[in-house]
Formats: structure tokens, C-alpha cells, sequence
């Protein structure tokens, strides 16, 4: 099927950071971080790809598959002294407020800079999310991105 790839110049943002103390409101740096992503997915290459891949998708037919590659300078990824740092984030914890970016209606609907054109679905037609963590030589953070659309599974037949 169709496959599309973009790559974000961006600081991955953690989960546990979303919400303040009270777990009722998202945290300022939570609602910087999203207005930095919306940004970003307005920019030429992850709009044009994003736009494609809204466009072939049929709701009755298809899925989405995501594969997120997380890159962090050898500075951040590593400590002193060669161990994995805590500041190259779990996995687990950054790819949920990504697909939220990713998919959500409320982000394609808003207007800049709370919002950004996206996948405009329901994130329970993600059938499958795959991260990996990387060195990259240069300074900072990256995400890469690449979504397919996949045939949606067929139920078992009674």
C-alpha cells in the first residue's frame, strides 16, 4: 500500500510531562511542545505527505501502521560515563502524545498555531506502533516518522 515518510526537527516530548499535579490540565510545557509539532506538520514535507495519506485512506478499507525512529545526539543519548541517559526518554512515553498529534481531529481541526492538517482519524485505526531510539551525529533531536496505510483485518469468518 502506501507508505510516506517526513522527519521532525524536535525535542520528543514525555508523557509524564503532559500533566500537572492534578491530572486535570495539560502542563504549559506540554501545550509549547504541541504548538511546536502543529508548526512543524504544517511545514511543505510532512503536509504533502500527510495530505497524501489523508487522501488515499478509505475509513471501510484501510489502517494505519506507524514507525517512529527517535534520534538523539551521542551528547544526550549517552551518559559520561557509556550508559544509555534517561534524557533519550522511554519509548513508550513519547509515542503516545505523538500519535496524538499525529491523528487527532481536534489538532486538524484547530487553526494554527494550535493545530496542523493531519491523519484527521480516530487513533484506534493504528494497528501497530513501532519506535526505536538512535544516535545521530548531529546536535540535538529528530524524529522520523513513517506511516503506511495498510488493509484493515478482516473479521473471522462464523
Amino acid at each position: 500500500m502506501m507508505r510516506r515518510t517526513f522527519t521532525l526537527q524536535l525535542k520528543p516530548f514525555s508523557v509524564n510531562a503532559m500533566y500537572g499535579r492534578d491530572r486535570n490540565r495539560k502542563t504549559a510545557d506540554c501545550y509549547d511542545w504541541e504548538m511546536q509539532a502543529c508548526h512543524l506538520l504544517r511545514q511543505a514535507e510532512p503536509a504533502k505527505a500527510l495530505k497524501e495519506l489523508r487522501e488515499a485512506f478509505d475509513v471501510s478499507k484501510h489502517c494505519y501502521v506507524f514507525r517512529f525512529t527517535f534520534a538523539f545526539h551521542s551528547s544526550i543519548f549517552f551518559t559520561k560515563d557509556g550508559a544509555i541517559s534517561s534524557r533519550s526518554f522511554d519509548l513508550t512515553n513519547v509515542e503516545k502524545i505523538l500519535a496524538d498529534i499525529l491523528c487527532g481531529p481536534k489538532y486538524h481541526e484547530a487553526p494554527a498555531p494550535q493545530g496542523a492538517p493531519n491523519l484527521n482519524i480516530d487513533d484506534k485505526l493504528v494497528l501497530q506502533v513501532t519506535s526505536r531510539k538512535i544516535v545521530q551525529q548531529q546536535p540535538g533531536y529528530s524524529i522520523r516518522v513513517a506511516i503506511a496505510i495498510v488493509d484493515k483485518p478482516r473479521p473471522p469468518s462464523a
